[in-house]
């Protein structure tokens, strides 16, 4: 059993009343574990994730910038201390742009259909 991959459907799962309560009682360690999931929770959540000044919370939401709203975005890059932080979430961004760019370009070189 993938504990990690059943507590991101229990995340899901749980009313938003609930996964705000996570937060505003839960320690460093609670907020990292529900950070590590930040792409499939709602907007004000990982926004609210974003304003933690914990390292590993920082860093999971880094690692899914590409995923992740960007006022969310904005928040982490103004609370982190760190480089290797904005690093993750510049690189992220810049990927996701190019793949949109390299996905469009496919379209357009699409023959037409009959």
């Amino acid at each position: 059993m993938n504990t990690e991959r059943e507590f991101g459907k229990l995340l899901k799962a749980l009313p938003q009343g609930v996964l705000g309560e996570l937060l505003l009682h839960g320690d460093d360690a609670v907020w990292a574990a529900i950070a590590a999931h930040a792409s499939t929770l709602p907007e004000d959540v990982v926004e609210t994730l974003a304003t933690s000044h914990n390292e590993s919370v920082q860093q999971n939401l880094a690692r899914q910038a590409a995923d992740l709203p960007e006022g969310a975005l904005y928040m982490l890059l103004a609370t982190t201390s760190t480089e290797e932080i904005r690093g993750l979430v510049f690189q992220a961004r810049h990927q996701l742009r190019t793949d949109i760019r390299h996905f469009l370009e496919e379209t357009e070189n699409l023959p037409a259909s009959a």
